[in-house]
């Protein structure tokens, strides 16, 4: 019997996949919310509600029923 972690076959190529492009967004995503907090800083302005909508979008979370959009990359 195959072992699982974190409910995802141990074996199965395509969950690596999923983690490696899951691990890729999120590096992408910190840099880019430290490049926008930054540039807030320097217009002095407040960039939480813009970086609430942008955390919010379901682009940033892969998942079963999108993960065929990032397979591309």
């Amino acid at each position: 019997m195959p072992r699982t972690h974190g409910g995802l076959d141990a074996f199965d190529p395509c969950s690596k996949r999923r983690s490696v492009t899951h691990q890729i967004l999120q590096s992408y995503q910190n840099h880019l919310f430290s490049k926008l907090r930054e540039a807030g800083n320097l217009a002095e302005m407040d960039p939480t509600p813009m970086l609430r909508k942008l955390s919010s979008l379901s682009c940033w979370t892969i998942s079963s029923s999108n993960w065929s959009s990032y397979t591309l990359i």
